[in-house]
């Protein structure tokens, strides 16, 4: 694969006619292989990274409500405001702006997502239903769903 190309073509099977250059077609498809690996592994870390940023972003944005930072500049809203400020698109900011309301209910979702586990999909599922009595078994569904499950249950 030269250095200009971007899309990742899987190698053709092993053992095409008569098995010439089946050696190659063998490295090929470690290599493919292995680059499926590295990328699958890159995904996982750029996730978790993401997710651990959202957290950090919706702590910052709950003790920036809890100031009143956003409030008497003529914003309608909070998620207006961080809308307009992050370029987030509106749902997505009234999401994050639901989450940090509830950040104080949710300690060990919000250490959780910060290290990486729970996307704001997730937590935002959860924030809907989470109390302090009830936070340690909202989390262990959590951590055993897929986050398709966790939403549907939650």
């Amino acid at each position: 694969m030269d250095a200009g190309t971007t899309i990742m073509e899987r190698p053709a099977a092993a053992g095409g006619a008569g098995g010439a250059g089946g050696g190659a077609v063998a490295g090929e498809v470690r290599d493919w292989e292995s680059r499926l690996r590295e990328l699958d592994d890159r995904i996982g870390v750029l996730s978790a990274q993401i997710h651990a940023l959202d957290a950090e972003l919706v702590g910052v944005l709950a003790e920036y409500d809890a100031v009143g930072g956003w409030q008497g500049r003529g914003w309608r809203s909070f998620a207006h405001y961080l809308s307009v400020r992050t370029n987030f698109a509106p749902r997505d900011a009234e999401r994050l702006v639901s989450i940090a309301a509830r950040v104080d209910e949710m300690p060990s979702l919000i250490a959780a997502a910060r290290g990486g586990q729970v996307s704001m999909g997730v937590l935002a599922s959860a924030a809907r239903v989470v109390t302090p009595e009830n936070e340690e078994r909202v989390l262990d569904v959590v951590r055993a769903c897929t986050p398709r499950q966790a939403q549907r249950v939650l």
